[in-house]
């Protein structure tokens, strides 16, 4: 039991916690693609990692990502950010630590899993654990009970493992006292910064050039292939708009449920833990009940139940506090434990009580009585309840007939529509990236057009597909958001065509002037930095160009009010010697010239760091040894294990 009160707050708690939001991804519909979705990827020391388990990690990364952006996460950010190789190179990885923790004899207890899912806030009603509220949240998210413990003790042993190595990085006092002096080093620089803007007013670009320009990259001139779609929706939200219900149906849900509306019993209890090493060890069982029998005995002669728990008891987490503890209700402790703690009366002191832990003396201290909400307080939430589970019930039976139908007659949708009642809808063209795009020109992107199920990859993916495009056939059902399935059929296609000259002479003008405004920005920079070395005067070439010098300062690594590529370039030249300046210049991401002059620097003394300071860079540069060694740990597990990659089975 002592697992329960000292573990509660530790690393396991973190971990599952902080996994919680990846966990819970709604899956909906997946049933056509099941024995698809059994596929390999990749095969891990002779472990299949399959299609669903790629495809499930794929949607929890893309929801954690757009979670993380929010309103700013448009699809082509999250997809960009999205990597598939790096989801199926985390899937291996994870597969290979799994390996390394059996047979590192890694192991997290059953029990010890239990009782840490059972704390999870997800899963609580009014501040207590509730276990209908656990079944219908697994439920709603396409979780069996097993399979969701599963999948929280792969992630507990992947931590332990993820701890273990962690733990043994070490840093000293000379390590952090480097770290400081270079973490904190600063440079002291000016810059004079060449606009490109500076030289655009006097440039003129010649027909020729733009001419030239557009027939060596007439790829870029052209209006992407394009289609529109009919579709059919079929969503959840209106199915559970339609729902009817009455009072006494209401009632039901109530009662089946009553315990989620509410508290029930807890009881205050203390206790002491004879741990027994050795079940199987008959001699140290028996010694033990005997050893609990006296100390039931002292009690009984009138000595502090406290005190005798705090030098006797086995239990590192209560021990300490007198066998504290605290309230608990049902389903948190050992069943037996359980069961002699909620048969006692208030100062009733057990018997011994032989659990998977030992022998427990067990003090009822206080009881504290269930209570629960009216059914009245609850009437909304439970109309919710009732309507959602009648509408999932409704969705998969549906989705069933939508996948049949559209598979039976794919030359249109009237048929899905006449007998399911689904409104056909039509979509704007968009291109293969789901916009409707303008021109896109060395760095000028694309406008994006209708947002709606275009957004959607794979979507988008099948309306280009052969079967949608090419055999004008319906689509098979698309899960576009959770329990919210469409089937498209092509309404216009618009193949690719080559744009005019005159279309997108003006883009290329704008373009080629700011190149060679650059260029004259670079070749001017280039000739002050030249004068400079050489000791000459710049004067006339800085009046001339209409710039100044930044005033001259000690800068950080962490500056920002400087360019990062100018910064990050001071930081690599070697400090100066004999006060000499270093000096030269760079084009940057913009187009503008930089120069800069790099004159000293500034080492900080490490022993005049605050203790609270020097504490978070110890910590920060702990984490930077640790993930080195990690990432050696993760190296050589790859180089001597056995790993297939089936990238060909892939499917987003």
């Amino acid at each position: 039991l002592h697992f329960f009160r000292e573990n509660a707050k530790g690393w396991l708690g973190y971990i599952i916690v902080a996994g919680i939001i990846m966990v819970f991804i709604p899956w909906g519909i997946s049933s056509y693609t099941q024995d698809a979705n059994e596929a390999a990827v990749a095969i891990v020391n002779g472990n299949d990692i399959t299609l669903q388990q790629y495809q499930r990690t794929y949607q929890q990364q893309r929801s954690r990502i757009q979670s993380m952006l929010g309103e700013n996460a448009s699809p082509e950010m999250v997809e960009s950010i999205l990597q598939p190789q790096n989801i199926l190179d985390g899937l291996v990885e994870r597969e290979l630590i799994l390996n390394a923790a059996d047979e590192s004899g890694f192991r997290i207890g059953d029990k010890q899993l239990v009782a840490q899912i059972q704390l999870m806030d997800a899963f609580q009603q009014d501040g207590r654990f509730s276990k209908p509220t656990y079944e219908r949240i697994l439920r709603n998210s396409g979780f069996s009970s097993t399979g969701f413990e599963s999948s929280m003790l792969s992630d507990a042993l992947i931590s332990q493992v993820n701890l273990g190595m962690r733990s043994t990085a070490l840093v000293t006092n000379s390590d952090v006292d480097r770290y400081i002096r270079i973490k904190n080093q600063e440079r002291e620089v000016a810059t004079l910064i060449v606009p490109a803007a500076k030289f655009e007013k006097d440039i003129t670009v010649e027909d020729e050039k733009i001419e030239q320009y557009y027939k060596e990259n007439l790829q870029q001139f052209v209006t992407p292939e394009k289609v529109s779609v009919s579709y059919v929706e079929l969503k959840i939200s209106d199915i559970q708009a339609t729902i009817k219900y009455t009072e006494d149906e209401l009632k039901k849900v109530y009662e089946s449920q009553k315990s989620s509306f509410g508290v029930g019993e807890e009881r205050k209890a203390s206790h002491i833990l004879l741990e027994i090493t050795n079940p199987d060890d008959e001699k140290e069982v028996n010694s033990i009940l005997e050893k609990a029998n006296k100390l039931k005995e002292r009690i009984e002669g009138g000595e502090s139940f406290a005190e005798i728990a705090k030098k006797e008891s086995d239990d590192p987490g209560s021990s300490v506090q007198g066998g504290d503890l605290g309230y608990f209700g049902k389903n948190i402790m050992d069943p037996a434990f359980e069961s002699t703690a909620f048969a006692m009366k208030e100062g009733d002191v057990s018997d011994p009580v032989k659990t998977s832990f030992g022998y427990h003396i067990i003090k009822l201290e206080k009881i504290r009585p269930g209570s629960h909400k009216p059914f009245e307080q609850v009437r909304d939430e439970l109309i919710e309840i009732f309507t959602k589970q009648k509408a999932e019930d409704q969705f998969f039976d549906q989705s069933e007939t939508l996948a049949n139908l559209a598979y039976e007659q794919p030359d249109s949708l009237d048929t899905v529509s006449e007998l399911m009642k689904l409104e056909i809808k039509n979509t704007a063209l968009f291109d293969d990236s789901g916009n409707t795009v303008s021109s896109k020109l060395a760095g000028l992107d694309g406008r994006p057009g209708e947002k709606d199920i275009t957004s959607n990859k794979k979507l988008v993916q099948i309306a280009f597909s052969n079967e949608v495009l090419k055999k004008n056939y319906n689509s098979e059902p698309i899960e576009v958001s959770t329990n919210h399935l469409v089937v498209i059929h092509l309404k216009e296609h618009q193949k690719q065509k080559q744009k005019e000259l005159a279309v997108v002479k003006d883009d290329i003008k704008f373009v080629l002037k700011k190149d060679i405004a650059s260029d004259l920005a670079v070749a001017s920079g280039e000739k002050i930095v030249k004068l400079l070395k050489d000791g000459g005067d710049i004067a006339t070439e800085i009046k001339t160009l209409g710039i100044a010098w930044q005033e001259k300062k000690f800068i950080k690594r962490q500056e920002g009010n400087m360019d990062r590529l100018v910064v990050e370039t001071i930081f690599k030249l070697n400090k100066p010697k004999d006060n000499a300046v270093v000096t030269d210049g760079l084009k940057v991401r913009n187009g503008d010239y930089v120069i800069y002059q790099f004159f000293a620097t500034k080492t900080p003394d490490a022993s005049k760091v605050e203790k609270a300071e020097r504490d978070r860079l110890s910590k920060e540069l702990t984490t930077v040894y640790s993930n080195k060694e990690f990432d050696n740990f993760l190296a050589s597990l790859k180089q001597n294990a056995s790993v297939q990659i089936f990238a060909e089975n892939i499917e987003q």
